[in-house]
């Protein structure tokens, strides 16, 4: 049984940290660069030397360009299997998260994975429940969302409104009947974090009770009524994840 509604278009746009792509853009055009002025510029200008009498020289463009590639790729490695750094542009997961933060990704938590498939290479895992993890949207994998795991896969999820149950045990207490915003503190799996609602909107009319299949997450953030999340566009495939969120 699961029934959700549609995710809004202006949600989507706004959507979340996007992982940098100006590193991979910089490495490939120096790569064809330095192609370029090994295979053709160096070249001519030893012909040219040669028929002038006079000294080779490199250049000055092709020494800064040689000097320049191995650090470009460095930089290119590290933050494609290593570590990565996000910004965050929404209030999805307020109050651990706030809209202007830059947090930076443990790309190794889950294992060595293929930056581009995520594919993984050595060391695959799992998230533990309670984690805030960045991944790949599954409908537009070119952005990059933060949530919070909340189930795994076996695990049982139940959701009507507001109340949430996991494996058969509320995640939350009962809300109280008030206006505002209230926040709610919770532990999963020894991660503490705090949830939040905002009883000036009506909640997400959301009713779905499933079962997480093999090699797939159930994620939420934390600002339950202002977060499209699991509730809405669904599960997060295990090859999608990019990593885990450091605080």
């Amino acid at each position: 049984r699961c029934r959700r509604p549609a995710a809004r278009s202006s949600d989507l746009q706004s959507t979340e940290p996007r992982p940098m792509s100006a590193v991979w853009a910089l490495c490939f055009g120096l790569l064809w660069a330095l192609v370029v002025d090994v295979l053709f510029v160096q070249p001519r200008r030893r012909l040219h030397a040669a028929r002038l009498g006079s000294n080779y020289q490199a250049g000055s463009f092709s020494f800064a360009l040689r000097a320049s590639f191995p650090l470009v790729l460095g930089v290119l490695i590290t933050r494609a299997f290593v570590v990565d750094v996000v910004h965050v542009p929404t209030e999805s997961m307020i109050p651990a998260l706030q809209p202007g933060d830059r947090l930076w990704v443990d790309r190794l938590a889950y294992g060595l994975r293929w930056p581009l498939s995520g594919a993984a290479l050595a060391g695959s895992t799992l998230p533990r429940r309670g984690e805030a993890v960045v991944f790949r949207y599954p409908r537009e994998p070119s952005t990059a969302f933060v949530k919070r795991v909340i189930a795994l896969p076996g695990d049982r999820i139940v959701i009507d409104g507001r109340r949430i149950e996991l494996n058969g045990r509320p995640l939350v207490r009962p809300w109280p009947v008030q206006r505002g915003v209230v926040t709610q503190s919770v532990e999963l799996d020894g991660t503490a974090f705090e949830v939040r609602v905002d009883f000036s909107k009506p909640a997400a009319p959301v009713a779905l009770d499933l079962v997480v299949p093999a090699g797939h997450l159930f994620v939420m953030g934390d600002n339950h009524d202002h977060s499209e999340d699991s509730r809405h566009w669904g599960l997060v495939a295990e090859h999608h994840l990019l990593g885990r969120v450091e605080q």
